[in-house]
């Protein structure tokens, strides 16, 4: 056989034999922890202190009663039946129990935070009935929710999801209540999901809400048992609910499913990560809208609707805006008018990366339980955000914020402004010839752009020169400035218009008064340097240029002149060679990098005074 032929006996027996040897190391790995490791996906991190479902959900439910004193209990599962996790209204004897209003009732698993206990207070409801993640309550547990806050004359409300946990348990309940304690009981089954088309099987989802909602305000209102529920139905068969999910969710203590490759969504799965329908390329926000508003709305007559979009589990309100947003043109663009819209993590499926759109046709009817009055940690009066309505206009700024035209003169300004000019030029000529000695410097403790960038800043100060500046001294400063804000890029472009403009209200303030112009140009350096120490947070000592600005801001405030205050700059300017950075770009390098290399922004001051010094 000649070497170019490939030897299949050879390379399947090489391939099982590396089958052979990963299939013993997997086998072995109880016995070697090390190994197991190669083998093991870790669980993904959860903020909490529990680490199984029974202590889960009484953390949960322990947590509530932290977070809402005065406004949510919890019947006492020692009286009642061990296992019994019932958050209620605080307040449900005084104002549900003996005012004979009606108990409206839900629950389900854990996991779906703020549902259901979230939804617990004024105008929705009563009681909520906790099961473990995931999990149904107990028959149990939802019989004492109803015996402790019915009356057997208003009886109570169950509004239920449709699984068949949920469906058996709370039946039993039902049953038992109306049997045994002569409560009356009505019961309405919550089927919202339109992912899989299933029918009498569609799963209860988000669109759960609204039905709280519902039922929530008609009990607070006073309605006779069969009215709440049939409020309550009537809203059930309204809404239709549809989700996506980007990353699937993970229970507690286990390690993340990969269900999901990257790149992928899934289309309809349900809120305990049951299968949907579809898996297919990454959405936009918008198209996933869309696919979500065609499915929600496909049997629904066009008319005014209310939304619900729901973040289910890690979405963030970044996502979740732009998501909403989507979701309210892509139904309108099908013929509907969004007249409210509640949005949130309202129906969450523990950290599952999805969101899902529940839609619902309203009229004056629901709109008014929609709009009642209620209060609960999850839900509060005005979550229904009003949709309808044209958007307020678009503030236009004021025509001198766009255009930024020269300040007006000021009476009595300073009018001489030769000197002042003459000095600005010897500035920044100085600057100018200074640029490749600031790059070098700044090339070693920062990130060399610091000649280019007062090169830039010089430049444009002279052409405004050349340009020719206002009359009067603040409308020089104002000219400069603008220069400066409209050319020099960077941390030190800043800081210079901030000075400057400093200095500009520092002249308007000395114009009409006595103050020689000498002083008023003194005084409006130091108001230069007081800006830019307090706005930046540098000061002596900090390695920046306000080692150079702020001594020479001390000579004119004690009376120096300008030779002393050049010469401050300078020395200042000179000790930063022995500093180590508190602020600025050399902040972040190693002491021994700065050592013995003036700071640029400094060097560049005191060439700046020395130059108007001698001009």
């Amino acid at each position: 056989m000649s070497s170019s032929t490939l030897d299949t006996t050879a390379i399947t027996d090489a391939l099982n034999d590396v089958g052979r040897r990963l299939s013993d190391a997997a086998a072995s790995a109880t016995s070697f922890p090390e190994t197991a490791k190669l083998f093991e996906t870790p669980p993904v991190k959860k903020i909490l202190d529990a680490d199984n479902g029974a202590k889960l959900t009484e953390e949960l439910l322990d947590a509530l009663l932290v977070t809402n004193k005065g406004t949510l209990t919890r019947l006492d599962d020692t009286a009642f039946a061990a296992g019994c996790r019932v958050i209620v209204r605080a307040d449900y004897e005084r104002q549900v129990k003996n005012a004979r209003y009606v108990s409206v009732i839900s629950g389900g698993g854990s996991g779906h935070e703020p549902a259901h206990a979230g939804f617990v207070g004024a105008g929705l409801l009563t009681a909520a009935v906790c099961g473990d993640v995931f999990a149904s309550p107990s028959a149990k547990a939802v019989l004492a929710a109803i015996v402790a806050t019915s009356s057997p004359r208003a009886g109570c409300l169950l509004i239920v999801k449709n699984y068949t946990g949920d469906r058996l348990n709370f039946g039993i309940a039902a049953e038992t209540a109306k049997s045994r304690y002569g409560i009356p009981v009505e019961t309405v089954y919550v089927a919202d999901d339109v992912a899989l088309d299933s029918g009498s099987n569609a799963r209860g989802v988000a669109g759960t809400l609204l039905v709280h909602k519902a039922a929530g305000a008609a009990a607070a209102a006073g309605y006779s048992l069969q009215d709440v529920a049939k409020a309550a139905r009537d809203a059930a068969e309204r809404v239709k609910t549809m989700g996506a999910a980007y990353e699937v969710c993970t229970l507690p203590g286990r390690p993340p499913s990969g269900r999901l490759g990257a790149g992928e969504v899934e289309l309809g799965l349900g809120i305990h990560g049951e299968p949907g329908f579809e898996r297919t390329a990454t959405p936009t926000a918008s198209q996933l809208a869309a696919t979500l508003a065609e499915r929600t709305t496909a049997k629904m007559p066009q008319g005014d609707v209310a939304l619900i979009i729901n973040d289910l589990g890690t979405t963030t309100p970044m996502e979740l805006a732009v998501f909403g947003a989507a979701c309210i043109k892509a139904v309108e663009a099908r013929g509907f008018t969004v007249v409210r819209v509640l949005s949130g993590s309202l129906m969450t499926a523990l950290d599952m990366h999805g969101v899902s759109l529940s839609v619902a046709p309203v009229d004056s009817k629901i709109l008014k339980f929609i709009d009642a009055p209620c209060a609960a940690p999850a839900m509060s009066t005005g979550a229904w955000r009003v949709a309808t309505g044209a958007s307020a206009p678009l503030i236009k700024p004021e025509a001198s914020v766009v255009d930024d035209p020269p300040p007006p003169p000021v009476p009595g300004d300073l009018e001489d402004t030769e000197r002042a000019v003459k000095a600005i030029r010897a500035a920044c000529e100085a600057v100018l010839k200074a640029e490749a000695e600031l790059t070098a410097l700044d090339e070693k403790v920062g990130d060399g752009d610091a000649g280019t960038t007062l090169a830039a800043g010089a430049k444009a100060v002279l052409q405004a020169c050349d340009a020719g500046l206002p009359k009067g001294a603040s409308g020089v400063a104002a000219a400069v400035a603008r220069a400066v804000e409209d050319s020099m890029g960077g941390s030190s472009g800043v800081l210079y218009n901030l000075g400057l403009k400093a200095a500009e209200t520092s002249l308007r303030q000395s114009a009409g008064t006595r103050v020689p112009a000498d002083k008023a140009w003194c005084d409006a350096y130091v108001a230069f340097a007081e800006a830019i120490t307090k706005c930046g947070g540098a000061g002596i000592g900090s390695r920046t240029m306000c080692d150079a600005t702020l001594p020479a801001a001390d000579v004119f405030r004690t009376g120096g002149t300008l030779a002393e205050a050049a010469a401050a700059a300078r020395r200042g300017a000179d000790s930063t060679a022995s500093l180590a950075a508190t602020h600025g770009r050399s902040a972040y390098l190693a002491e021994e990098t700065q050592r013995g290399v003036v700071d640029p922004g400094a060097r560049a001051v005191a060439i700046a005074f020395a130059a108007v010094a001698s001009a």
